[in-house]
Order: structure tokens, then C-alpha cells, then sequence
């Protein structure tokens, strides 16, 4: 959704300041991150919302992602729920992956996708995760675009989950 860095970028959409508290000591990291949306993000997340409940699940904590999915929703609410790195699971102390079972309480997992542009985040539930080329900044970027002409196909299915497993390896070259 967004390009995110500690260095300033020639043209950033906004930026905020990160604080980090070291455990109970009084030692304190500020970080200015700048910001850059992804071309028709807004476009994206108001078509994709009136098809889809969209829930962020994000391998970041949770005071960095909140402050980019609050700039995000500044007018519009987009997001159903919000889930960060504390929800995810870790393999070997290392390895985060996206847990797509926090969100089966009452939906089924054949009804669930995710969109990442990792497959590793997503490798524990590969047959419902959609690979998205990684945002670098670019201004001309149409990958949202794209997607969601896949996305709106797609949602007239029954099972996702068997139409991501067809379509996997157009998937993984970035042709939906």
C-alpha cells in the first residue's frame, strides 16, 4: 500500500515521527519515516470495500502501522480490522508469517484472501494468497489497478481459494 522510509524521498504524501522506548529504560529512539501512497491506493480500497471486508494484517508494529493506516483512513473508513506483527507467527526466532487463522472465528478460510507482496508472508496459506509486485515510489505504478480488475472477477467465485491455486503461477508473474 505505501512506500515507508527513514530517509527522505524526493516526494513523500506525509511523514511522522516514530518513537521507540527501549523496554523500562528511559532511552528513546525518534525516526522521521516519510511516506509515499501507492498510486489509486484510495481508488482501490473504495472499490475494494464496497465488495470485500478488508482487514490489514501486517507483519509491523502496531504504533508504525497505525500511524500509516490512520493517514490512509483519514476520510474514509476502509478497514474492518487491524492486525500486526503480534498476530502473525514466527518460525526459527526469525521467520514472520501471516496467520490467516486469527481471522476463521466466523468467516471460512476458503473465503480468505491476502494480498502481499511477499509469498514467504504468505506461504502457510499459499492458496490464498495474491503475490503483488512491491511498491517502490513510483509515481507511475498501476499494479492496484490491475488487481482489482482481478479482484472484482474473483469475487463472484465460490471458492477462492481453488482460483488461486488454478491461477498460481500467472500469479507469481505478476499476470492476473
Amino acid at each position: 500500500m505505501v512506500y515507508a522510509s527513514a530517509s527522505p524521498l524526493p516526494k513523500f504524501d506525509f511523514k511522522f515521527v516514530l518513537e521507540e522506548n527501549t523496554n523500562s529504560e528511559i532511552t528513546v529512539f525518534l525516526y522521521k519515516i516519510f511516506v509515499k501512497l501507492r498510486p489509486y491506493l484510495h481508488e482501490f480500497l473504495s472499490q475494494m470495500s464496497k465488495i470485500f471486508e478488508i482487514v490489514v494484517l501486517t507483519a509491523s508494529e502496531k504504533d508504525y502501522a497505525d500511524s500509516i493506516l490512520n493517514y490512509i483512513e483519514n476520510k474514509t473508513k476502509y478497514f474492518a480490522h487491524r492486525l500486526f506483527k503480534n498476530h502473525c507467527i514466527v518460525k526459527e526466532e526469525v521467520y514472520l508469517f501471516k496467520n490467516l487463522n486469527v481471522l476463521t472465528a466466523n468467516r471460512e478460510l476458503k473465503d480468505i484472501l491476502i494480498v502481499d507482496n511477499s509469498v514467504r508472508n504468505f506461504a502457510l496459506f499459499i492458496c490464498n494468497g495474491i503475490p503483488i509486485i512491491e511498491f517502490l515510489g513510483k509515481d507511475n505504478d498501476i499494479e492496484l489497478c490491475k488487481l482489482s480488475n482481478f479482484l472484482v472477477k474473483l469475487s463472484e467465485e465460490k471458492d477462492c481459494s481453488e482460483i488461486i491455486k488454478e491461477n498460481l503461477v500467472r500469479f507469481l508473474l505478476n499476470k492476473y
